[in-house]
């Protein structure tokens, strides 16, 4: 349960209206781009698509988060009395001077603290990401160009010279042991494969002599348990994959794309290879309403919640399919155990650049796992119908 005061929670009701009214904009969208025919090549339909999905993704984690709040009201508390939503001053009895007290663990302010958040947002820093090359001899400058070219298609009420430096910490952030310890601005663009479109068929696709009706998404839950030891911090998922969720049928076609795949080093034993790694970007609001976001916010453990609530997981281990396969029809050497380098969920918001605090060998802001390669090539052949 999380407490919040009356307008905290006014301004989450406000927000979860505003995104219904900008689903039925983006929707109206859709429909005027699909009109016009020719959808392979119709930048403005994908653009609405990959804009609704964000919108439904962002209004499921708002509902999820009403749902769990209480209103604390600190009307008629004695003055003597501290009290929920209190922020309180402690008296240094040395040098009298105060200080504000911390609630909660301290940690880095997050570089978007005060930007906003929703579907376009979360667009417009995945574009300049995607788009600004790590190489350039001032990446603030790079970072800001494409921050304006960006803002054309995503407008978000926030200024391009407001924006500019937002951007900037993420590159510089290390990603930790799944990226040999590099940083974004350290793998330049060819060794990045951005936007990784993908289309396959699940379990026969659309063929009736192929097809296997009885496949569905609960067949995935004995697979993670078979694989993940019991401390994977996304073990939990496989409870998860149950009810209505769970009787969706593996049948038809699977479409999408990642946002990006990285070649980094191999492992030390084979210094010369290289792993691949499934990057995706996510520029979620986590922590307290109303609390100045930092990087402790996305801690491992945060960040693993975030996981499980929004169904990541599952994402993760298509996209690994999705590798896999795109691997072992490109690379003649392929064996999934040496080239497939795990997931990294980039929590942007929590990415506060060279000084980013690392607990136990995880890298605040990133989300790093690595599912074993059996798991991936044993769902692989689930959705192909073999398994």
């Amino acid at each position: 349960m999380q407490f919040v005061s009356a307008e905290e929670k006014a301004q989450l009701e406000k927000k979860r209206q505003d995104l219904y009214k900008l689903q039925i904009e983006v929707q109206e969208r859709i429909r005027k781009a699909a009109a016009l025919g020719d959808l392979s090549e119709n930048a403005e339909y994908h653009f609405a698509k990959e804009e609704n999905r964000s919108v439904q993704r962002e209004l499921a984690e708002l509902e999820a988060k009403l749902k769990n709040v209480a209103v604390v009201s600190n009307e008629n508390v004695p003055d003597d009395m501290v009290f929920l939503g209190h922020t309180v001053k402690l008296l240094d009895l040395d040098d009298e001077s105060e200080t504000v007290a911390a609630r909660g663990e301290t940690g880095l302010p997050s570089p978007m603290a005060a930007l906003p958040s929703g579907a376009a947002f979360g667009s417009l820093v995945h574009g300049v990401l995607e788009e600004s090359d790590p190489e350039a001899p001032d990446l603030r400058s790079e970072l800001a160009a494409h921050t304006r070219t960006q803002l054309q298609w995503w407008p978000v009420g926030v200024a391009a010279e407001e924006l500019a430096d937002a951007p900037l910490p993420s590159p510089l952030t290390p990603l930790g042991a799944a990226a040999s310890g590099l940083r974004l601005v350290d793998i330049p663009m060819r060794d990045r494969l951005c936007e990784l479109d993908f289309e396959f068929p699940l379990t026969g696709g659309d063929r009736a002599e192929t097809a296997r009706p009885d496949v569905h998404l609960h067949d995935l839950a004995p697979l993670l348990a078979a694989h993940l030891p019991a401390d994977d911090p996304l073990a939990p998922y496989a409870g998860l994959l149950s009810g209505a969720l769970g009787e969706q049928s593996l049948r038809g076609y699977l479409s999408g794309s990642i946002d990006v795949v990285l070649r980094v080093p191999g492992r030390p034993a084979d210094p010369h290879g290289h792993r691949y790694v499934v990057v995706d970007y996510k520029t979620n609001l986590l922590g307290e309403t109303g609390v100045p976001v930092t990087s402790a916010d996305y801690g491992h453990e945060e960040m693993a919640a975030a996981m499980l609530h929004s169904h990541y997981p599952l994402q993760a281990l298509l996209y690994s399919v999705v590798l896999h396969r795109y691997l072992r029809w490109r690379l003649p050497s392929y064996a999934p155990e040496e080239h497939l380098g795990g997931v990294l969920y980039l929590f942007l918001r929590g990415m506060c650049g060279p000084d980013t605090p690392v607990a136990d060998g995880h890298v605040a802001g990133v989300f790093d796992w690595s599912p074993p390669a059996a798991l991936v090539t044993d769902l692989s052949d689930l959705l192909e119908g073999r398994a």
